[in-house]
C-alpha cells in the first residue's frame, strides 16, 4: 500500500510517499511544492492544487493520503491560520480525484508514532524518518521529511 505524507504550507508545502508491506517500509520519493509570496492567493492556492495532483498523478498515488492537521497554536496569528487552512483546502481537494482515504492528524499525533514525543521538532521528524526508512542520507528539506513522517504515521493507523 502506498501512502503519501503531506506537511501543509502556503510557503512550502512538503510531501513523502512511502510503500508499506507488512511491516516493511520502503522510501519511494518526496519533495516540496513551493509558492511567492508575491503571488497572489487565489494563484498560490490553484499552483498548489495543480502541483498536488500532479505528484499524485505521476506517482500514481491511489492508496491513503495522511495530512497534518493545523491548529490556531501553530500559526503565528490568525491571518497565518487562515492561510494555512486555505492550503489545506486546496489540498483536501487535489487528493479527492485520486484516493478514498484521508487520514487528519494533529502534529502531536504524528511526531509520536515516530517515537519523538508530540513536540519534536522538524530535525528531529529527519531523523526518525531516516532511520525507520533506513535512508542513507537525511530527506531534505525539513518540510518534505516531515511530509515522510506523516506518511509513516498515516500507514500505522490503518
Amino acid at each position: 500500500m502506498r501512502w503519501l505524507g503531506i506537511d501543509p504550507s502556503l510557503s512550502q508545502t512538503g510531501w513523502g510517499l512511502i510503500e508499506v508491506d507488512g511491516p516493511r517500509l520502503r522510501h519511494i520519493e518526496h519533495g516540496v511544492i513551493k509558492t511567492k509570496a508575491t503571488m497572489d492567493i487565489q494563484d498560490r492556492l490553484y499552483y498548489i492544487r495543480i502541483e498536488m495532483e500532479t505528484v499524485m498523478g505521476q506517482l500514481r498515488v491511489s492508496d491513503a493520503v495522511a495530512f497534518e492537521e493545523t491548529h490556531l497554536s501553530m500559526a503565528k496569528g490568525g491571518m497565518s491560520a487562515i492561510a494555512l487552512a486555505r492550503a489545506q483546502g486546496a489540498i483536501l481537494s487535489a487528493t479527492g480525484h485520486f484516493v478514498n482515504s484521508v487520514e487528519i492528524m494533529k502534529p502531536s499525533q504524528w511526531r509520536k508514532a515516530l517515537g519523538i514525543g508530540g513536540n519534536g521538532d522538524k530535525r528531529a521528524a529527519q531523523a526518525a524518518v531516516t532511520t525507520l526508512l533506513g535512508m542513507t542520507e537525511p530527506p531534505t528539506p525539513l518540510d518534505a521529511a516531515e511530509g515522510l513522517g506523516i506518511a509513516i504515521a498515516g500507514s500505522t493507523r490503518r
